[in-house]
């Protein structure tokens, strides 16, 4: 499943070695992350645009497009706009955790991540990452502003790694001068990538590098990056030198 834009998920199933689109399937979410358990439930990470809760997980059934349940605390704003915008950006992974089908997620623009059960919505564990930069925001009645004069990181990938870990990356944005934002410029920025331990949420930075992974298995693992051009890589995995 590929989830699009104006509030739908596009389904697609296999054929041979290949995928074929199926069908679009409405969603009453704006937009965000998801993430498909071992039993096939579909959890988003999202807005719900339909009610002032502050919530951030749903779980929509396969078929009907409906919201199952809604659980997990948001983020907690006075401002609309800034739930909106903080519900929509964050990544999640489903996982199983002791046995219990669970979701990590993350604000895309904080130090933090929490692992969620999918039975009632307890937290596990919250983890932080100790060497995040936070972007400065701001809001007000009338609108939201970012600064970006100084360096920041945006969470961007959370990928479930041989049932019994996390694959964390952390895009690092380069500060932009005054000058730079003037003229709609683009920071540049590096990955960091961290490996967590998903019965306690502790972990620890593996590498850095200019490409973000997509997904990961026991031997391979796939990349996107923008030099020379934008492109997909699926590489070897190798551990202490080793190629799996």
């Amino acid at each position: 499943m590929l989830l699009g834009t104006g509030r739908q998920i596009k389904v697609f199933h296999p054929i041979a070695s290949d995928y074929r689109y199926r069908e679009t399937r409405p969603i009453p979410l704006s937009g965000g992350r998801f993430c498909i358990t071992g039993s096939g439930r579909t959890i988003v990470a999202g807005a719900d645009t339909r009610s002032d809760r502050n919530v951030i997980l749903h779980e929509i059934p396969s078929r009907t497009g409906e919201t199952v349940r809604s659980f997990g605390v948001g983020y907690l704003d006075s401002s609309l706009l800034v739930r909106h915008m903080m519900a929509n950006r964050g990544p999640v992974a489903c996982v199983d955790y002791q046995g219990t089908e669970s979701v990590v997620h993350a604000f895309a623009p904080l130090s933090f991540l929490r692992l969620m059960s999918l039975v009632d919505g307890s937290v596990f564990w919250t983890a932080q990452l100790m060497d995040h930069r936070q972007l400065m925001m701001e809001s007000d009645r009338t609108g939201f502003t970012q600064n970006a004069l100084t360096d920041w990181d945006i969470v961007v990938s959370l990928l479930p790694y041989l049932g019994s870990h996390l694959l964390l990356q952390v895009q690092r944005f380069r500060e932009m001068t005054p000058e730079e934002i003037r003229k709609g410029g683009r920071p540049e920025s590096t990955f960091s990538t961290y490996l967590l331990d998903l019965p306690t949420g502790r972990g620890a930075r593996v590498a850095t590098g200019p490409s973000r992974i997509v997904g990961i298995n026991e031997s391979r693992y796939a990349v996107v990056s923008s030099d020379p051009y934008p492109q997909i890589e699926v590489r070897a995995l190798e551990i202490g030198g080793i190629q799996h």
